[in-house]
Protein backbone atom coordinates (compact mmCIF):
# COMPACT_ATOMS: atom_id res chain seq x y z
CA UNK A 1 0.00 0.00 0.00
CA UNK A 2 1.47 3.42 -0.95
CA UNK A 3 2.42 5.66 1.97
CA UNK A 4 -0.19 8.31 1.07
CA UNK A 5 -3.10 5.81 1.33
CA UNK A 6 -5.16 4.57 4.26
CA UNK A 7 -5.79 0.90 5.00
CA UNK A 8 -8.92 1.06 2.82
CA UNK A 9 -6.96 2.47 -0.13
CA UNK A 10 -8.27 6.03 0.14
CA UNK A 11 -5.91 8.99 0.13
CA UNK A 12 -4.97 10.23 3.58
CA UNK A 13 -6.30 13.64 4.62
CA UNK A 14 -4.23 16.37 3.02
CA UNK A 15 -2.72 13.98 0.46
CA UNK A 16 -3.40 14.24 -3.25
CA UNK A 17 -3.35 11.58 -5.91
CA UNK A 18 -1.90 14.17 -8.28
CA UNK A 19 0.33 16.44 -6.16
CA UNK A 20 1.84 18.26 -9.15
CA UNK A 21 -1.59 18.99 -10.62
CA UNK A 22 -2.39 19.10 -14.29
CA UNK A 23 0.71 19.61 -16.47
CA UNK A 24 1.10 23.22 -17.56
CA UNK A 25 1.06 24.18 -21.21
CA UNK A 26 4.51 25.04 -22.51
CA UNK A 27 4.53 28.84 -23.05
CA UNK A 28 7.12 28.54 -25.85
CA UNK A 29 4.91 26.13 -27.81
CA UNK A 30 1.88 28.38 -27.29
CA UNK A 31 3.87 31.40 -28.51
CA UNK A 32 4.86 29.51 -31.66
CA UNK A 33 1.42 28.07 -32.47
CA UNK A 34 -1.00 30.84 -31.46
CA UNK A 35 -0.16 33.16 -34.40
CA UNK A 36 -0.73 30.23 -36.79
CA UNK A 37 -4.17 29.30 -35.44
CA UNK A 38 -6.19 30.87 -38.29
CA UNK A 39 -3.89 29.34 -40.90
CA UNK A 40 -4.21 25.90 -39.27
CA UNK A 41 -8.01 26.26 -39.09
CA UNK A 42 -8.17 27.09 -42.81
CA UNK A 43 -6.01 24.05 -43.59
CA UNK A 44 -8.27 21.85 -41.47
CA UNK A 45 -11.28 23.04 -43.48
CA UNK A 46 -9.39 22.30 -46.73
CA UNK A 47 -8.68 18.77 -45.51
CA UNK A 48 -12.42 18.17 -44.99
CA UNK A 49 -12.69 18.27 -48.80
CA UNK A 50 -9.86 15.78 -49.35
CA UNK A 51 -10.21 13.08 -52.01
CA UNK A 52 -8.94 10.63 -49.41
CA UNK A 53 -12.03 9.67 -47.39
CA UNK A 54 -9.98 8.83 -44.29
CA UNK A 55 -8.30 12.22 -44.32
CA UNK A 56 -11.62 14.00 -44.89
CA UNK A 57 -13.32 12.08 -42.07
CA UNK A 58 -10.49 12.78 -39.61
CA UNK A 59 -10.56 16.48 -40.51
CA UNK A 60 -14.34 16.66 -40.14
CA UNK A 61 -14.20 14.93 -36.78
CA UNK A 62 -11.39 17.23 -35.60
CA UNK A 63 -13.36 20.31 -36.70
CA UNK A 64 -16.55 19.17 -34.95
CA UNK A 65 -14.61 18.31 -31.79
CA UNK A 66 -13.14 21.78 -31.68
CA UNK A 67 -16.41 23.56 -32.35
CA UNK A 68 -18.81 21.43 -30.28
CA UNK A 69 -16.49 19.53 -27.95
CA UNK A 70 -15.82 15.81 -28.00
CA UNK A 71 -18.88 13.60 -27.55
CA UNK A 72 -19.46 12.14 -24.11
CA UNK A 73 -18.55 8.49 -24.07
CA UNK A 74 -21.09 6.22 -22.45
CA UNK A 75 -19.88 3.51 -20.14
CA UNK A 76 -21.61 0.66 -18.43
CA UNK A 77 -21.05 0.06 -14.73
CA UNK A 78 -22.08 -3.09 -12.95
CA UNK A 79 -21.63 -3.13 -9.20
CA UNK A 80 -22.11 -5.80 -6.59
CA UNK A 81 -23.01 -3.95 -3.41
CA UNK A 82 -23.98 -6.99 -1.38
CA UNK A 83 -20.95 -6.54 0.90
CA UNK A 84 -22.06 -3.03 1.89
CA UNK A 85 -20.68 0.36 0.97
CA UNK A 86 -19.68 3.46 2.86
CA UNK A 87 -21.96 6.49 2.45
CA UNK A 88 -19.86 8.08 -0.30
CA UNK A 89 -19.91 4.88 -2.35
CA UNK A 90 -23.68 4.52 -1.81
CA UNK A 91 -24.25 8.04 -3.10
CA UNK A 92 -21.98 7.41 -6.06
CA UNK A 93 -23.79 4.14 -6.87
CA UNK A 94 -27.18 5.90 -6.66
CA UNK A 95 -25.98 8.66 -9.02
CA UNK A 96 -24.70 6.07 -11.50
CA UNK A 97 -28.05 4.22 -11.38
CA UNK A 98 -29.94 7.49 -11.91
CA UNK A 99 -27.71 8.43 -14.88
CA UNK A 100 -28.21 4.98 -16.42
CA UNK A 101 -31.99 5.26 -15.99
CA UNK A 102 -31.91 8.75 -17.56
CA UNK A 103 -29.99 7.38 -20.58
CA UNK A 104 -32.39 4.47 -20.96
CA UNK A 105 -35.44 6.70 -20.57
CA UNK A 106 -36.70 4.74 -17.57
CA UNK A 107 -36.05 7.36 -14.91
Amino acid sequence: MPANRTETGQFQKGQSGNPSGRPKNDPEIIAILRPKTKEMARRLVELTRSENEKVALQAIMAAFDRVYGKPVQASEVNMDVSGGLDLTAQIHAALLRREEERRNGTG
